[in-house]
């Protein structure tokens, strides 16, 4: 299977793909896997034939046959502006013309309680709420799925309040947060139970215990 990833620092912090990748080899499944990414960007600039990700998307898509794209959004644009995503997914359903699918990205709401949170002016269950939606009218429009990151960083704040997997700033994640997001992605693209994923070099294994039993709740 080849999977590209389109985003921005979300998907490239400690390296969601390769991340992926190694999640399905445990299982015995082999994901190869490409990256569009910018720091802070957004999928407007994909359809912008003189912006340089557009350029750089371009030169890989016309070299390369994929099976499944990932779209992630900037992190808070869906929920501030869904109209605008939406307009960019149909878009990139339009330039994606080989039967790829599409996989939806959701992205989950800053960490509660911080100043990037409360610059928003929401709450977190309002951020959490808006981006579940975009994400899913998203999939929707495009006959993609969604692969529910955000719904499984929600669970996690409810019942596993002691676990940390946001990055000081509450936006971006730690490494354990972004294994949370790989098991995820591992399970929807492959079929298997997150139980089943092995645990990555520097990762606390009872950590990796409780994300892939939270990851397995969600996805069921």
């Amino acid at each position: 299977m080849r999977v590209l990833f389109v985003g921005n620092s979300y998907t490239y912090v400690n390296e969601l793909p390769r991340m992926v990748r190694d999640a399905a080899n445990s299982i015995g499944f082999e994901i190869e896997v490409t990256s569009n990414v910018k720091g802070g960007g957004i999928l407007s600039e994909r359809l912008n034939k003189e912006n340089d990700m557009f350029l750089k998307l371009d030169e890989v898509y016309s070299s390369e046959s994929f099976d499944v794209v990932v779209l992630q959004e900037q992190s808070f644009l869906p929920a501030k502006d869904k109209a605008e995503f939406l307009r960019s997914v149909l878009g990139l359903r339009k330039y994606f013309s080989k039967g790829e699918e599409f996989v939806f990205y959701q992205t989950w709401a800053y960490k509660d309680g911080t100043p990037k949170l409360q610059a928003t002016g929401i709450s977190y269950d309002e951020m959490w709420e808006r981006l579940r939606d975009a994400y899913g009218e998203a999939a929707d429009i495009s006959d993609g799925i969604v692969c529910p990151v955000g719904d499984a960083f929600a669970y996690a704040r409810k019942y596993f309040p002691e676990l940390e997997l946001y990055d000081p700033d509450g936006s971006h994640l730690i490494p354990i947060g972004t294994y949370l997001a790989a098991c995820m992605f591992c399970s929807v693209l492959t079929g298997v139970s997150p139980l089943s994923i092995g645990t990555p070099d520097g990762i606390d294994e009872a950590e990796a215990k409780t994300v892939r039993e939270i990851a397995d709740i969600v996805l069921r």
